[in-house]
């Protein structure tokens, strides 16, 4: 797949081959179109020309305006009032995450979201997603978009946001958290969890650069704009079993007798912290 570009933004585009030509073809669109500048893209060749017009179309789609989907945040299970544990899953859900899902689960759900309209930065399972019923919902994925760079994206237009395990792999959070500040409305709600007794999970296209306790995390949120209502969970056996295994789902805990349940919390060991950090006006 490939991208076509047009004076005043891009659009996402016909499909073309990528064969040798098709870097060509990008670099004089862009040139044409006066969206992006190749420089000394002429006198490069083969697989260099690829490179470079490929990095520049990347590059500026991270400006690109949000896609919206309508009412596309309706779950059928939570629609139709289903178990908790049905929507969840306890077999396809890892462990460290049980708690904080189940506390923002029921935080959505208590709420009317027709009319809204809520950005997610990122992308890890829809259980928070189906708890949203009858908002507009746009989501946000790196490298298209980068939390820390939100050009292309206006001011307060949001209603809610969520950042679900993913400010740790941002390298300047504090950046990133004043981004989703101006683009949330005042008054908004930004969703935010992390890991804290879980290992290091960097992969090939992003890093894993921060931990924060839930003292942390408040000072971080309060000094970047955000009234914060800061939680976590954890306990000592989950803490040990879950670094050694942080991909252990809730029911391969359970069977092994740890306790996940989201009660179940000893000081010092929060294993995921998570916040619900209201824009100030």
């Amino acid at each position: 797949m490939g991208y076509s570009l047009r004076t005043g933004g891009l659009v996402r585009l016909l499909a073309f081959a990528a064969v040798a030509w098709a870097p060509a073809m990008i670099a004089l669109a862009a040139h044409a179109a006066g969206v992006l500048a190749l420089p000394g893209a002429a006198a490069l060749g083969g697989t260099g020309m690829l490179a470079a017009s490929a990095l520049a179309v990347r590059r500026a789609l991270r400006h690109e305006a949000p896609r919206f989907r309508e009412g596309a945040a309706t779950g059928d299970g939570a629609a139709a009032g289903a178990s908790w544990e049905r929507v969840a899953r306890p077999d396809g859900q890892y462990a460290n995450r049980w708690a904080s899902y189940h506390d923002l689960s029921a935080w959505l759900g208590a709420r009317d979201w027709t009319g809204k309209v809520v950005v997610e930065f990122g992308h890890t399972n829809d259980v928070l997603r189906a708890f949203i019923r009858g908002a507009r919902y746009a989501m946000l994925e790196y490298p298209q978009h980068d939390v820390q760079d939100l050009r292309g994206v206006p001011d307060a237009g949001f209603d809610l946001a969520i950042l679900d395990q993913t400010l740790e792999h941002v390298a300047d959070p504090e950046r990133a958290l004043r981004e989703v500040r101006r683009v949330l409305r005042p008054g908004g709600v930004a969703i935010i969890s992390t890991p804290f007794l879980v290992p290091l999970h960097p992969t090939a296209d992003y890093g894993d650069y921060t931990r924060w306790t839930p003292q942390g995390m408040k000072a971080m949120l309060e000094r970047n704009g955000f009234d914060a209502d800061v939680r976590w969970w954890g306990n000592a056996d989950a803490a040990r079993a879950l670094l050694g295994a942080m991909h252990m789902t809730v029911a391969e805990a359970r069977r092994l007798g740890l306790n996940v349940e989201p009660g179940a919390c000893d000081e010092p060991f929060p294993v995921t912290v998570w916040a619900l950090a209201t824009a100030r006006a």
